[in-house]
């Protein structure tokens, strides 16, 4: 994605050769816990995460007018929060001081490359991939590869194609057999997002609960006019979404079609699909990857904007 982009991006990132690096030792934890000590130092959205044991799965909101808001002393302290500043021969981190602040604040072409690194995923991701892998190679005394290449992204350019993407991201513990309801799953959005409709406790782990703080409310978890940055209106609230996230994990673990509650009928058809394709959708367990997500008019003009011929939909839940 082009520096500056505007947009929401479904992000998945895999462990080397998809091995299950990431349910050893408190890792999962530790990625959580640095995902959450990120986030409010970049221009990103947290829509929805999931952090598996082979791959993580992150849908974010680009916020490049948040961080061009910021003056150049804002840009240095949130740049020397995630990387910190080193002095000496010992490498000694620098604490992010007033001192400190205005020194990198005077430099004009190291504030420059800061505000387009924050306005970035690619910046986020270096940094979770880089710790935790360098955590794992001291825990286990070798070198090597952690990750499987970069990341790839995928462009969610309307509302359904949001709100589809991040139902497929919190039903990722289900469909792998890990628990038999979203709620009930570590290290997933959607335990949270059920926590914060009931107004239960949920924090199992203080790094599970310290990134559920950063998460978006559902009713600003739509994507934005890549020309204007206006958000597209969004009238579907918390307990919507559960609706939609519970009977279509039904239909998931069933491993049928099933019946569509009445409930989340009437979400269906403010979001455009139609109920079969969405059960269908959801029976296949989603596919919620490629080059961009949402209706084919909004396909076409991506497309037209990156200079490719077409975006192919993945899902099924739109008809070309």
């Amino acid at each position: 994605m082009p520096a500056g982009s505007m947009g929401t991006f479904h992000v998945v990132s895999r462990c080397v050769r998809r091995e299950f690096l990431l349910d050893r030792d408190g890792r999962q934890g530790r990625l959580a816990g640095g995902l959450a000590r990120w986030l409010p130092h970049v221009g990103l959205d947290l829509h929805a995460s999931a952090v598996m044991s082979n791959h993580v799965h992150l849908v974010l909101r680009l916020r490049p007018d948040r961080v061009a808001g910021w003056d150049d002393a804002t840009v240095a302290r949130h740049a020397l929060a995630v990387m910190p500043a080193r002095t000496g021969l010992d490498r000694t981190v620098l604490p992010v001081s007033p001192e400190v602040v205005a020194r990198y604040a005077s430099q004009e072409a190291w504030v420059a490359q800061q505000r387009e690194r924050l306005s970035t995923p690619s910046w986020l991701l270096r940094l979770m991939k880089q710790e935790m892998a360098m955590h794992a190679n001291r825990q286990e005394r070798c070198s090597g590869h952690f990750w499987e290449g970069r990341y790839h992204s995928t462009a969610l350019l309307d509302l359904p194609a949001v709100l589809a993407c991040m139902i497929y991201v919190d039903l990722n513990p289900v469909r792998a057999g890990i628990v038999s309801a979203p709620e009930q799953a570590s290290w997933c959005s959607a335990r949270h997002r059920a926590a914060q409709a009931t107004g239960e406790p949920c924090d199992r782990a203080a790094a599970d609960a310290a990134l559920a703080a950063q998460l978006t409310p559902i009713a600003d978890c739509a994507p934005v006019c890549p020309m204007t940055g206006a958000m597209q209106p969004n009238d579907l609230d918390a307990r919507g979404y559960l609706l939609a996230l519970d009977a279509s994990g039904r239909q998931i673990v069933a491993g049928k079609r099933g019946h569509i509650p009445d409930g989340l009928a009437g979400i269906l058809d403010r979001l455009g699909f139609t109920a079969e394709a969405w059960t269908a959708a959801m029976a296949r367990g989603g596919a919620m990857l490629g080059a961009a997500l949402g209706a084919p008019a909004l396909r076409q003009a991506f497309a037209h904007r990156t200079g490719t011929r077409w975006c192919a939909d993945t899902s099924g839940l739109w008809v070309a």
